[in-house]
C-alpha cells in the first residue's frame, strides 16, 4: 500500500469511495455522486489544501482531505473527510492514513488537528485511539434552517 498526497484535479474515486463507505452501515447516509463530488471538490479547491490518498494495487482504498487554517501565531488542520474502504477497515490502513497525515503536519509546524464525528460510532473510538480527544472548551452548535 502506497500513502500519496493529492496532487491532481480528478478527484471522481474519493467521491465514488465515500458514496460506498458512507452509504453503508454504521452510517447508512444517502450519498449520491454529485452531492460526494461537489463536497470533496469544495475542500480541494479550498485554500491550504492538504488531501491524502491510500493506494493499493492502483486502487483507490482510503483518503483524508482537508485543509490548513492559520491561527493566531500557528495554523491547525482541519479534517473534514476520511474513509476507508469496508473490506480494509481494521486492517492498518487508516492508521497509515492519519500518521503519514501527522507527519506531514508536524513538519510544517502546525499544531493541532480538528474534526467532526458522529459521537459513540467507530470512527470516534478509531480517533480516540490515535489520542485524539473530545474539546472541553469548544461546542458544536446546530440549528436546522428549514424553508
Amino acid at each position: 500500500m502506497e500513502i500519496t498526497q493529492i496532487n491532481g484535479t480528478k478527484i471522481d474515486n474519493h467521491a465514488n469511495l465515500l458514496v460506498e463507505v458512507f452509504s453503508q452501515a454504521p452510517w447508512s447516509e444517502s450519498w449520491e455522486f454529485k452531492n460526494a463530488h461537489d463536497r470533496l471538490l469544495c475542500y480541494k479547491d479550498a485554500p491550504y489544501f492538504l488531501g491524502l490518498s491510500a493506494i493499493h494495487n492502483n486502487e483507490l482504498i482510503g483518503f483524508i482531505f482537508g485543509n490548513l487554517e492559520p491561527y493566531q501565531k500557528s495554523s491547525h488542520f482541519l479534517l473534514k473527510e476520511m474513509c476507508v474502504k469496508k473490506e480494509n477497515q481494521r486492517t492498518g490502513v487508516g492508521k497509515k492514513l492519519i500518521n503519514k497525515l501527522h507527519q506531514i503536519l508536524k513538519s510544517r509546524e502546525v499544531d493541532s488537528v480538528i474534526l467532526l464525528t458522529r459521537k459513540k460510532s467507530p470512527a470516534e473510538q478509531f480517533y480516540m485511539n490515535k489520542g485524539y480527544n473530545l474539546s472541553e472548551t469548544m461546542g458544536l452548535y446546530f440549528k436546522e434552517i428549514k424553508t
